[in-house]
């Protein structure tokens, strides 16, 4: 009869003493969720609603666990979990001291990765501490339509326009406006003068010339005819004579007769 009931109390033991401990551990379980969901978000899917149903079924088996001191998957999890669900499926762990460092073992896993990311609705986590080491669970389950994928964000806010840059001012020296230059004006030139400039042959009348000039001239082309009248009463035969030479010459280079 006593030994019965040692054996009873035993059993008790080995099932509350773990669970004794989860309490402790509660928040490293809210952080494997917290991770679970920004992975899937980074990868485009919707996030696990936690449901405390599945989150009793991994608590019991990562106890399970503890009690016989090794590592398996629970043969009855899809039994135990509630009805409807359309797939379903779990991971498990050991020996990680922290809920982060427990959800990077999984992600790293190729297997264990697959089920984070897979087509479920649910989750379920346990992360205890008993016999010198850890225990996690995560119980997977789909009930109803698949989560929508997360929204995306939205656009970012089109960036104002830069301002113009202001012109920067004109360092060149400007060069100051160059006013006309008057034109020279004509030289006035009297009558007589203009007349002497636009005729180099041609013989001035006095008329054309001031009266003093005109008297001048004058009296100079009197004197010169009389000059020439003495001369030739002087070199009357010399004058003829020329002039027969210069016959006679031309008679001979001629072709008739003088």
């Amino acid at each position: 009869m006593l030994a019965s009931l040692a054996g009873l109390m035993l059993a008790a033991a080995l099932i509350v003493a773990p669970g004794a401990s989860t309490p402790a551990h509660a928040s490293e379980a809210g952080t494997i969720h917290s991770l679970l969901n920004q992975a899937r978000g980074g990868s485009g899917l919707g996030p696990l609603a936690r449901n405390g149903a599945l989150d009793q079924v991994a608590l019991n088996w990562a106890n399970q666990m503890a009690a016989e001191g090794r590592l398996y998957h629970n043969p009855s999890y899809s039994a135990q979990i509630p009805g409807g669900w359309s797939r379903a499926a779990e991971n498990i762990a050991q020996g990680y001291p922290t809920g982060a460092s427990m959800h990077d073992g999984w992600w790293n896993s190729p297997g264990h990765r697959a089920n984070m990311l897979g087509d479920f609705t649910d989750v379920g986590i346990a992360f205890i501490q008993a016999g010198g080491t850890t225990w996690g669970v995560q119980v997977f389950a789909k009930y109803g339509s698949s989560v929508p994928a997360p929204a995306p964000p939205p656009p970012p806010a089109p960036a104002e326009p830069a301002p113009a840059p202001e012109p920067e001012p004109d360092t060149a020296t400007a060069m100051p406006a160059m006013e006309p230059r008057p034109t020279p004006e004509a030289r006035v030139v009297d009558d007589a003068t203009a007349s002497i400039r636009m005729s180099n042959t041609a013989a001035l009348s006095a008329t054309e010339l001031p009266p003093a000039v005109g008297a001048a001239a004058g009296m100079l082309g009197a004197g010169l005819i009389g000059l020439l009248a003495v001369a030739g009463s002087f070199f009357p035969r010399k004058g003829a004579e020329n002039r027969r030479t210069r016959g006679r010459l031309w008679s001979r280079n001629g072709n008739g007769s003088p």
